[in-house]
Formats: structure tokens, C-alpha cells, sequence
């Protein structure tokens, strides 16, 4: 994190270059190496879809709060140290003490057990799998649980990349004040946090498909009614709510769902292939997000768009509508539609049952 404030003065291509290398190391590969084997921890950590739930929903939930919380506080911190490249610089290490100091309590504090027949079992080294990428990779995508979570993920993904960036074109160039867009921000934290609370009880009650597919028709529902009320700010903000809310138990149960497709896989091939079912799940969200940002390029593209106009004409409207509101719209059904054939959670229970049975004989 200091180095990528540490941005040397060689030039505008060299600055570049630095800059993108950095920022590569940092997110798609530390982050990488660190957010793989501590998403993989709810799979070897208990075999309770509950349980799984809460932690599914806890770590979605402290994340996002601890974003904002430093998303916030970034510019005052910087500005009291200074607001120069140093400041920067000292952020950058303050943060890194920060994530070294989590890794460590999280190393120290995790245990790899998981509850089986009523006792805690310890992961043992010899256990873990030694299986070639390529031969994992197929084996994954004959899992159709797996690549059903896998998609879902990416679908999720993007819409989480189209809400970050959708706003601003809204409120810009249909409500004509793009200051809305603090607004919009400020009424999104509602849903948001009402989703957190509310995700669990829904889980305990209806299961973790039920809860997406309920969350899922929210989401399809709001989008169908702004499409005939897309020009009244009052119900954008209310049906973007609903929206956001929509979003969340996906976030929260993504986790959960590649836990039991993991489950899955042991039920199938003997074998459970954690990491490599936690890697290529996380290489679709991120590549969901990127194509969440590209597609609002795409669609003003399309129409030619222009920064310098002063009224959007029809088209750069119709495009508007496209990426914030129809691209969404037709995410959630497909979401729907594929989770509604995700029926491992009934079945999961009676796979473990034959699964101890064939460990028994082995022994």
C-alpha cells in the first residue's frame, strides 16, 4: 500500500505504468491471496448452512460498513497528515499495519474444524487435496450447483458495478442535477442496512434459496415499475431502494451457496476442492464487476454520447434507461431462474448421510 503511493516522478507514461503495476499487485494479486483461503474458512469452518448464513451475512455486513467507515474518513485522515504525497504515503502504511494486524488475529484466532456427528474435527494437512488446475477446473464445471453460483455471482456482480456508476447518468442528464446523487447515496444506506438486519431472520425463516428468490422478484418488481415511472425522482429513489435491497442477500449468501456446492463436490468426485472452487467463484465476481462498469461505457457509446452537451438528447436517454434500469431488470429473472434450480439445500443433508457412510467403509 506505500508503494502505491510512492508514485516516483519519471514521467507521464512511467507514472502510468508504476501506478497500474502497483495497483495490480495489491488488488489482483494480494488481495487475491489473502480473500480466497479467508472466504474458503466458511466452508472448513462448520457444516451448518445456518451458521454458514450468519457468516455469510456478517463478514458481507462488517465489510461494507468498515468501506464506508474508511471510504469517509480517507480525506480528512490525508488532509490532517498533510495533504500531500506524504500524507499519502503514512495512509498507505497506516493501512497496510491495519491489514497485517487483521491477518495475523484472523490466523491466530481460526480454527479449520467443522462439525461431524456431533464432534469437532480438525482439518488435517494430508486431507487437503492434491488435485492439477485443469482437472479441478472440469470437474467444477460438471458441478452444476457450481456453475450455477458461479454465474449467479457474475450476474451479481455486475449489477453491483452498473448501480456504482448508473446514478450519476441519471440524476445528470433525467432529473437534471447531478447533485441528487448525494441524495440517492444518503436514501441507499437505508435499504442497505435494512437488508444486513433483516437478511438473517429471512434465511432462518424461508432458507437460503427461498431468500434470494424473494429478494430476486423484489428487485424484478421494482425494475418493472420504474419503467413506467423512470422520470419521477421519488420513484427512483423508492424503487432504487428496493433495488439495493434486492442486492444484498446475494451478497451475503454467495459464500454460503459455493460452501454447499463445495459439499457438492466431495458428494460427486470424493473430492471438495476448496480453494480451487473459492478461486474460480471469486475470478467471475470480478470479472462481473468489470463488465458492470463497461456496459454503461457500451451503451453511451452506442449513442454518441457527449459530455459537452447541455440536454441529452433521446437517444442518450433511451441508453440511460438501458443500463440503469432494463440491463438490471433482466438480471434478476435470469438470477430467478437459475436459482430456483438450485435444489441442494433439501437434498444436501441425505448426500452428507452417504457421504460418512463411504468414509466409515474406507476406515
Amino acid at each position: 500500500m506505500v508503494l502505491m503511493f510512492t508514485v516516483p516522478k519519471i514521467g507521464d507514461v512511467g507514472q502510468i505504468i508504476y501506478v497500474t503495476i502497483t495497483n495490480i499487485l495489491l488488488t489482483a494479486v494480494l488481495y487475491t491471496a489473502m480473500a480466497i483461503p479467508y472466504n474458503s474458512l466458511m466452508t472448513v469452518r462448520t457444516n451448518s448452512q445456518e451458521e454458514r448464513g450468519i457468516m455469510g451475512t456478517w463478514r458481507a455486513a462488517t465489510g461494507y460498513v468498515a468501506g464506508m467507515i474508511f471510504a469517509i474518513c480517507m480525506i480528512p485522515i490525508t488532509n490532517a497528515l498533510g495533504g500531500n504525497q506524504n500524507a499519502w504515503i503514512k495512509f498507505g502504511f497506516i493501512m497496510g499495519i491495519i491489514v497485517i494486524l487483521a491477518a495475523l488475529i484472523c490466523y491466530a484466532t481460526s480454527r479449520e474444524t467443522a462439525t461431524e456427528a456431533g464432534a469437532a474435527v480438525e482439518a488435517k494437512e494430508e486431507d487437503e487435496e492434491v488435485i492439477p488446475f485443469k482437472e479441478a477446473l472440469g470437474k467444477l464445471f460438471h458441478n452444476k450447483y457450481w456453475v450455477i453460483v458461479l454465474v449467479v455471482n457474475l450476474l451479481s456482480c455486475i449489477i453491483y458495478g452498473l448501480a456504482s456508476g448508473a446514478g450519476v447518468y441519471y440524476c445528470k442528464w433525467i432529473f437534471g442535477n447531478d447533485n441528487l446523487v448525494g441524495v440517492l447515496g444518503g436514501i441507499g444506506m437505508i435499504p442497505t442496512l435494512l437488508g444486513f438486519i433483516l437478511v438473517g431472520p429471512m434465511i432462518k425463516k424461508l432458507g437460503v434459496v427461498k431468500t434470494l428468490l424473494v429478494s430476486f422478484a423484489m428487485g424484478a418488481g421494482a425494475n418493472i415499475l420504474l419503467l413506467f415511472t423512470k422520470d419521477i425522482f421519488f420513484c427512483y429513489a423508492l424503487f432504487g431502494s428496493i433495488t439495493t435491497f434486492a442486492t444484498i442477500p446475494m451478497m451475503c449468501l454467495v459464500g454460503v451457496m459455493t460452501a454447499m456446492s463445495i459439499d457438492y463436490n466431495e458428494y460427486k468426485y470424493g473430492v471438495r476442492m476448496v480453494a480451487t472452487s473459492n478461486s474460480a467463484s471469486s475470478f467471475g465476481g470480478k470479472v462481473g464487476s468489470g463488465l458492470g462498469t463497461s456496459i454503461i461505457g457500451w451503451f453511451l457509446a452506442a449513442v454518441g454520447y457527449d459530455a459537452t452537451q447541455t440536454v441529452a438528447p433521446a437517444a442518450t436517454k433511451m441508453a440511460i434507461y438501458g443500463f440503469a434500469i432494463v440491463t438490471p431488470l433482466v438480471i434478476f429473472v435470469i438470477m430467478f431462474i437459475l436459482v430456483s434450480k438450485f435444489d441442494l439445500e433439501k437434498t444436501l443433508p441425505a448426500m452428507k448421510e452417504e457421504i460418512a457412510k463411504r468414509k466409515a467403509q474406507t476406515l
